[in-house]
Parts: C-alpha cells; structure tokens; sequence
C-alpha cells in the first residue's frame, strides 16, 4: 500500500516507528523522522538548540552526585517517550537524590509562559494565565516569529509547538512535534491547510 502523505498525530514509540517506516519508503511526510527522533532526546534537543544560539536554561546530565547546577532546578529523565518519561522533580535545594543519569535543567521563574506553534507556513501564539490555567490566543511577535522558524530549520519541522518562558530573554523549554493548538481560534482550519498543502506538494 502507498501512501501520499504520513503525518504523526500521536507522541510515542509506535508512531514514531511508523513515521521512521514511511521515510524509508519515501513517502511525504510533514515533519522529517531524523528531527522528530531527536526531540526525544532532552539531552540531544538541548543541545542541538544552544549548538544553534537558541536561548535554554542552563542544563547538565549525570548522576545525583555529579550535578554541580545550583537550585532551583527540574529533573527529567533523557529519553522523553520512556516509561514515567514526561514526569520530573522540582529540586529547591542541593542535596540532589535521584537514581541514574538525568537531564537537570535551572528552573526559570515564568514571567510569562507562551505556546507558540507552527502549522505548515502559519505561526500562532498562546500565553498561558496562571491564576485560572486558561490559553489565551493573542498575536505572535516578530522575536518569536524568528525563533520558531529557527528552531524549524535545526529540526526540519513544519509542525511543532514551543513551550516557551519569558523572564529577562525568552527561553525555549521544549519543542514538541505534536501539537495541542491550544487556544488558538482558527486551530481546525490550520491543520487541515497544512495537510492539503502537504499532499499536494
């Protein structure tokens, strides 16, 4: 059976399998399998982002006693898609315990935290108000324009969301290739487009 297009809609193992398969079979597919499979990796994607300029937390990987980051920090497993892979610890002092390696990142106190995603040519954004845990759409700044497609370009993506955090510089937390489009008024129609233009390319 042939395929016109692949598109992942699900983060996990079995999907990113399939869209490993659909590359090596040359169909089309809306983001690349060799970008996708690295934004599994927190230690690989966070490198990839600074090796780019793109502003991160201070982070390092090693064991509880190798850790020299000061608090507060967010302890999160390597590999994204393992088991209990999406949970972390927020640590607010330096007696750090946790078991194996991990990915310890500085924990930036969130002036503002946005969403910001990218759906084939289009780039809308979402901050998120603390106080009632709602999204709200409002217009994309030319500063994270520019970054989305940054960060597009050193993941081959065409569509992704960024969790980002604003207090002094703005700070790219992660980069999802599955998207919510959360809050976003018009999210519907914008995925549809993205995948019509897809095929028909």
């Amino acid at each position: 059976m042939e395929l016109d297009l692949y598109h992942m809609a699900h983060w996990h193992h079995a999907a990113i399998q399939d869209l490993k398969r659909a590359s090596q079979n040359g169909a089309a597919t809306i983001n690349s399998y060799q970008g996708v499979s690295v934004t599994t990796d927190r230690l690989a994607k966070l490198r990839r982002l600074q090796e780019a300029g793109i502003t991160v937390p201070e982070f390092q990987f090693g064991t509880d006693d190798e850790i020299t980051l000061n608090p507060p920090v967010l302890v999160k497993p390597r590999n994204e898609l393992d088991f209990h892979g999406h949970e972390f610890d927020s640590l607010f002092t330096d007696d750090y315990i946790f078991d194996g390696e991990k990915v310890v990142q500085r924990y930036i106190v969130p002036r503002q935290s946005y969403k910001v995603f990218r759906i084939g040519e289009a780039i809308r954004t979402a901050k998120h108000h603390w106080k009632d845990g709602t999204s709200l759409e409002r217009p994309t700044s030319r500063n994270f324009r520019q970054l989305t497609r940054r960060v597009a370009d050193v993941f081959d993506l065409s569509l992704f969301e960024l969790d980002i955090v604003v207090h002094k510089a703005a700070y790219v937390i992660d980069v999802n290739p599955v998207v919510s489009l959360e809050g976003i008024s018009d999210a519907v129609q914008l995925y549809e487009t993205c995948l019509r233009e897809a095929i028909s390319h």
